[in-house]
């Protein structure tokens, strides 16, 4: 299993021929046989800008680990998941969009690309990175993420109920997926899991 501490790394670990498994601290789902995984260890608050309220933190940072380090300073993550990893909430729970500034992902190729940003209003373009976010990482993995918080305490959201695809968002998803990893790279049949 390959390890990737950096957004380097991951890129250069993707640039193989595949097919990869990305998996964090926690995961749920294991790989099928004959796939690479491929752990995101990505972790740490590389910022946190109080007044803005907004921080960014490594995919592979625990979710607990996060809010105790905002709680310290009085903030937190406005979410009602409180184990694994970031990235791994992330990209398995599309209830985040409205949490997440900005991504950084790794392409299936190992390009590293950015989109949105990390401040709360921003009119700088399409929001490209709310694509990856509930994909299960079949399109990209997620290396950081730029996150909205709040005041500690001040608002507390309630658990999403879970809801099912319907038949024609799925398929939605399974196009991109051919668009964004035509190789199949990514967690290739993800998708037929959900």
């Amino acid at each position: 299993m390959v390890t990737a501490k950096t957004t380097l790394q991951l890129s250069e670990a993707l640039e193989g021929d595949g097919p990869y498994w990305i998996v964090g601290s926690e995961s749920r789902l294991s790989p099928p046989a004959g796939v690479s995984p491929i752990r995101v260890e990505i972790s740490g608050l590389s910022m946190i800008s109080a007044p803005d309220l907004v921080c960014v933190a490594g995919a592979g940072t625990p979710i607990a680990e996060l809010q105790a380090e905002l709680a310290a300073i009085g903030l937190e993550i406005s979410c009602w998941e409180s184990s694994g990893t970031l990235g791994g909430a992330i990209s398995t729970n599309g209830e985040w969009r409205n949490l997440v500034l900005g991504l950084t992902i790794v392409q299936a190729d190992g390009t590293i690309a950015k989109s949105g940003s990390r401040v709360v209003k921003s009119v700088a373009g399409y929001d490209a990175h709310k694509l990856y976010i509930g994909s299960y990482g079949a399109f990209g993995v997620i290396a950081e993420v730029a996150l909205r918080v709040t005041a500690l305490g001040s608002m507390r959201a309630a658990e999403p109920k879970k809801t099912d695809l319907n038949k024609a968002e799925l398929m939605l998803l399974k196009n991109a997926k051919e668009i964004l990893d035509p190789k199949g790279k990514l967690n290739p049949g993800v998708l037929d899991l959900i």
